[in-house]
């Protein structure tokens, strides 16, 4: 958030530089984090940029899909496991994702908890 509040350039890298695991206990993928992520995010926003905001992800997406980010090449890793704590272990990813499935699944009572620290963070922006 800080660089967005900053106004940091960024850019598109077009190629892959980190690996990262979900093992089950990722703390930032908790509802907790993701819904108050997702309203500080909004927060920042003006509201004509909230009213578009369906606009400028079909936006976003289609400059994606342009860009062949949803058309990925296999590619392969080198990773330390628990089997191999001292040496690089090369993995193969025949099908890459840009999409982090498990961010996608939140219940009806994550969506409620949403909505309530959404509403209370624009009450305390006003």
């Amino acid at each position: 958030m800080v660089m967005m509040e900053n106004k940091v350039s960024m850019a598109v890298c077009h190629s892959f530089t980190s690996v990262f695991t979900d093992a089950g206990e990722n703390m930032s993928l908790k509802p907790n984090a993701i819904i108050r992520d997702k309203a500080e995010t909004d927060a920042m926003m003006p509201r004509w940029v909230r009213t578009l905001k369906p606009v400028w992800i079909a936006h976003h997406r289609l400059r994606r899909l342009a860009a062949g980010h949803f058309s990925l090449k296999p590619t392969s890793y080198s990773i330390y496991t628990l089997q191999s704590p001292e040496r690089r272990v090369t993995m193969d990813a025949p099908n890459p994702t840009s999409v982090w499935w498990n961010r996608l699944r939140w219940t009806p009572a994550d969506w409620l908890d949403r909505v309530y620290l959404i509403s209370s963070l624009s009450a305390l922006r006003h």
